[in-house]
């Protein structure tokens, strides 16, 4: 309007400093609420609870902290004379405010989701930039401003953010702190006119240092159309008044105004987002109100208000109602919003509370790994110490005890002796068990499968023969069955599955009293159609307990822990068993019944297997082959027989139980084969009428059978001497005469070229026929088998009969398992006894520091035949060597000694010779042939890889591991002295 007329009087308002300050309360609120919804808005993920939050903060800051603090100003003003509003111009100045307001925050969200459409490359237009309209350089340190992590509703807890969105705030405590790597760089080259190190020390210097930078383009440009938006609402809302007066405005005082809000809208666009603490929060929004406050003011004193009316001018009034809509409208909204934000704040903080829990559960859970782990190792390094500190003492044991054995003992001294050896093997077998399993639970590079090219056929019947029920278990039969279609030769770690047919086997023999263990090798296919290789192990022993099926895999766990219990053991084989095939990539599972049996099923994929051998299957199973007459010691085993012998197209007869003995001999007319065990045999006076038929009998016996009653035996018996090979039996029975030669003798092992004729002539012998001459008669004799030097091996000795029939051959005397092989160690002890060597075999230098494994070393190498010279720790043997460089053959040196260890002492011999000081001992046949280099001999009683590798790398040539048995070091030493 322009200048009033001569008659109008001019009003001059009276103010209520009561409203006044209303207004800036009002304004406080507005400003203090919109910064909490900005600061939860900018950290929120969701694009859409982010302008739902940015919103409600318009809302609020638009029509709480300017629209209402406006009218409450203008209620705060009284000209004297009514006043009124138009309801249309006054909603449309909330309306503009309310939504210029949204527009410019939402401004940069919009923008940053245009970049992220593929079709509309906007990038160039639109940069990136955060609310504060600015790009950064990377810093090294900062506060960010704080990201909120989102479910459904916009609660989240409060994070550091991914990216810096606004100028960062350093604590009072960063002062002396350069910002230069935190500077953020304005997109119109706006250069700083003074170093900002000048109000480094000064609070206000450094906020205005900080406002100055973080001015661009795009947040002037966002303040100046939100400020020209509030003046725009405040105008409307001037006008909107319906009085009887006109208005004289002032053009300086309006343009004053505006600038006072474009200055206070971007003081809101750099600040407000990065208000973190809440006395900061307070802070900004005390100044942001006053700001607001004087920009009102200065608007109103933009306008000079003249009347008509005659006074006297104290008539002035406003709407009651426009009063309480205006509070009730201010006060609603903040309360909406805060109801909200209280909301957010009760979940966020439930929601932090659980993360808080559970990081503490985290922590404890990593702090209980971390110690688990610790004293894993301390387990381990315990294990291996302690490991090598048993096998010391244990070789001493070991090795005296074998010297002892070879003196003139009574029987009652040797079974002593016996009970001694079987004390230190049932030692040393825990040791290795416990060894090996913490190896496997380290699970390092050593552990890993190694598949080789291997016989399974020969593996598996090397497992049964060494597993073999002991002289006790007279009624438990050990039954080996590898199907047709299981290849000859197969790729797997040989190491592992002997291991697991080896634990397998001989626990389930260990856990049966009576009836039978059947290991069985099958092919299948899984479902992705590979080759997988099936073991069963099947018993007729105690079974599980119920409670006990879910740690059956469990280390040192045990069904049976009570002071009474039948069966020893640590419980770890089956604990290595499971780790082992997981190595293979294979599976095990188990069913069983108490007091029932149990039947193991290993499942191993196998890697390029070669195709069966034809000869392993010609015949059908499904073709009638004849009957057999099948009367064993117990049904069990008569059960299991049977289903097997049915499966190869045989049909067997009742059960002996079920033959009276009258009707026996006309039961056995009718059989084509007879199966039977040696205990049957002597108690059935109808077997014995068989012999000499044409009806193969077979008779399954032991070694420890002493009741042999072999005088009328025929030449169509054939002994089997258990364990029982089904497949091999069954190949006797396709060609009866495959092995025989023109001499009519069974081949020996060395003489066998295959694996299965080999593992056949060990365990089934046919019928032949040969001269042997012994006091002057002929004798018909089943021959029993040989290994290389004439001995007898652990096989199918067959008995012998002359033509008499009234003579019985000795039947060689080798009891199962234990037995046989300390007697087979005793008769290779006898071989090189010194009494059957006329001279030193060699010169063996012997370093040990501990004086009883000295004087054991001694005395095994003189029984043995060798000189030796003693050494007590690796310097000494160094010196000994370099005071004679060429007198000893070989070197047995022990790892871990004092003054100088058994790797340090071969890391300096080995130079030596490559110095050409110490070499091997020469003999007469070597004049003229070239130095030849010293042999050395590892004995340790630790065993780890480890150990096996420092040797290895040292230099030494042979790893011997404590205790040690004379047979084993003869063997290697015969080895370098050849």
């Amino acid at each position: 309007m322009g200048p009033a007329p001569d008659h109008y009087t001019e009003l001059t308002p009276r103010w209520s400093w009561q409203l006044v300050l209303l207004s800036y309360v009002v304004a406080v609120l507005g400003s203090y609420t919109t910064t909490q919804l900005v600061i939860h808005a900018t950290g929120c993920k969701s694009r859409t609870w982010k302008l739902t939050w940015l919103g409600l903060a318009a809302l609020t800051l638009g029509g709480c902290g300017i629209w209402s603090m406006h009218f409450v100003g203008i209620l705060a003003m009284d000209l004297g004379i009514p006043v009124s509003y138009d309801v249309p111009l006054t909603v449309g100045s909330f309306l503009v405010t309310v939504i210029i307001t949204f527009c410019t925050f939402a401004v940069d969200e919009v923008l940053a989701f245009l970049q992220q459409i593929p079709r509309r490359n906007l990038n160039l237009l639109f940069p990136t930039s955060d609310e504060a309209g600015y790009q950064r350089v990377t810093g090294t340190s900062g506060e960010n401003t704080p990201v909120w992590d989102e479910e459904e509703g916009g609660v989240g807890i409060l994070n550091p953010p991914e990216s810096p969105r606004t100028f960062i705030e350093r604590d009072e405590a960063d002062s002396e702190t350069s910002a230069i790597d935190d500077i953020p760089i304005a997109r119109t080259n706006v250069a700083p006119f003074w170093s900002h190190r000048a109000g480094a020390n000064y609070v206000l210097g450094r906020i205005f240092w900080k406002f100055w930078l973080s001015l661009s383009i795009p947040v002037m440009l966002k303040g100046f159309f939100l400020a020209l938006a509030y003046a725009a609402m405040h105008y409307m809302g001037m006008f909107a008044m319906k009085m009887d007066a006109v208005i004289e405005w002032n053009p300086l005082f309006i343009v004053l105004s505006f600038l006072d809000a474009w200055l206070i809208c971007i003081i809101a666009f750099v600040f407000m987002p990065q208000r973190v603490e809440s006395m900061r929060q307070f802070i900004f929004s005390l100044v942001a109100a006053a700001g607001a406050a004087i920009m009102h003011y200065t608007g109103v004193y933009a306008a000079t208000f003249y009347t008509t009316t005659p006074p006297p001018y104290n008539k002035g009034a406003y709407p009651l109602y426009v009063a309480f809509y205006i509070i009730g409208f201010a006060l609603g909204t903040c309360f909406i919003s805060y109801i909200m934000l209280a909301n957010i704040v009760t979940q966020s903080r439930n929601r932090l509370a659980e993360m808080i829990t559970t990081k503490r559960r985290l922590w404890k859970v990593l702090a209980e790994k971390e110690a688990a782990e610790r004293a894993n190792k301390v387990k381990t390094d315990f294990i291996s110490v302690a490991s090598h500190e048993i096998r010391t003492p244990l070789h001493a044991i070991s090795g005296y005890t074998e010297l002892l054995e070879q003196t003139n003992l009574t029987e009652e001294q040797r079974s002593y002796v016996e009970a001694i050896k079987t004390g230190c093997h049932t030692i040393q077998l825990i040791t290795t068990n416990v060894l090996d399993f913490t190896k496997l639970e380290r699970g390092n590079a050593e552990t890993r499968a190694k598949p080789v090219e291997l016989d399974i056929r020969l593996v598996a019947a090397n497992i049964v023969k060494s597993c073999a029920p002991s002289p006790q278990q007279t009624n438990v039969d050990l039954i080996l069955v590898v199907e047709d279609e299981v290849p000859q030769q197969i790729f797997i770690d040989e190491i592992y599955i002997t291991r697991v047919l080896m634990n397998l086997v001989s626990n389930a023999i260990k856990f049966t009293n009576e009836g039978y263990v059947l290991l069985a090798l099958e092919m299948e296919r899984n479902e992705h159609g590979d080759d997988v290789l099936l073991i069963r192990v099947k018993d007729t022993g105690v079974g599980v307990p119920p409670a006990f099926k879910n740690a059956i895999f469990e280390p040192f766990r045990q069904a049976d822990t009570s002071h009474t219990r039948k069966h020893n053991g640590a419980g770890l084989g089956l604990a290595i068993c499971k780790q082992l095939i997981t190595i293979m990539q294979g599976t095990i599972e188990f069913q069983s019944t108490e007091k029932v049996g149990t039947v193991f099923s290993v499942r191993i994929p196998i890697q390029s297997p070669c195709k069966p051998d034809a000869s392993l299957g010609a015949v059908s199973k499904y073709t009638h082959r004849g009957r057999i007459a099948l009367l064993t010691r117990n049904r069990l085993s008569f059960d299991l027989l049977k289903t097997l012998w049915t499966n190869r197209g045989f049909c067997i007869i009742n059960s002996p139980e079920n033959i009276p003995e009258a009707d026996l001999p006309e039961a056995l007319r009718q059989a084509d084969i007879i199966w039977t065990d040696i205990e049957i045999f002597n108690q059935k006076p109808a077997l014995k009428d068989v012999v000499n038929t044409s009806k193969p009998l077979f008779i399954c016996y032991q070694e420890t059978d002493v009741d042999l009653d072999m005088a009328s035996l025929g030449g169509n018996v054939v002994g089997v001497k258990r364990p029982i090979i089904v497949h091999l039996i069954e190949e006797w029975l396709q060609n009866p005469d495959r092995k025989l030669e023109n001499d009519g003798m069974v081949h020996s092992v060395a003489e066998s070229s295959t694996s299965i004729e080999r593992t056949s002539a060990e365990y089934i012998v046919p019928v032949t026929k040969a001269k042997q001459v012994s006091s002057g008669k002929t004798k018909e004799v089943r021959f029993s088998v040989e290994n290389g030097n004439r001995q007898i091996v652990n096989g199918a000795e067959a008995v012998a009969r002359t033509d008499s029939g009234a003579e019985l051959l000795a039947v060689p005397d080798s009891p199962a398992r234990e037995k046989t092989q300390s007697q087979d160690e005793n008769r290779e002890s006898r071989l090189i006894h010194p009494s059957n060597v006329s001279h030193s075999k060699g010169s063996v230098l012997l370093v040990e520091d501990n004086v009883v494994n000295q004087r054991l070393g001694f005395r095994l190498l003189q029984k043995l035949g060798y000189d030796a010279t003693l050494a007590t720790n690796g310097l000494e043997a160094v010196q000994t060597l370099q005071a004679n460089p060429l007198k000893f053959d070989v070197v047995l040196m022990d790892c871990q000694m004092p003054v100088m260890s058994g790797s340090e002492a071969t890391k300096r011999i080995r130079a030596m010779e490559r110095q050409g000081i110490v070499f091997a001992r020469r003999t007469e046949s070597m004049e003229g042939s070239p130095p030849r280099r010293l042999p050395i001999i590892a004995l340790t009683a630790n065993v780890s890889a480890e150990s096996r590798v420092e040797c290895e790398t040292a230099g030494m040539d042979l790893f011997l591991p404590k205790p040690l048995k004379m047979g084993d070091l003869g063997n290697a030493l015969e080895r370098f002295l050849k």
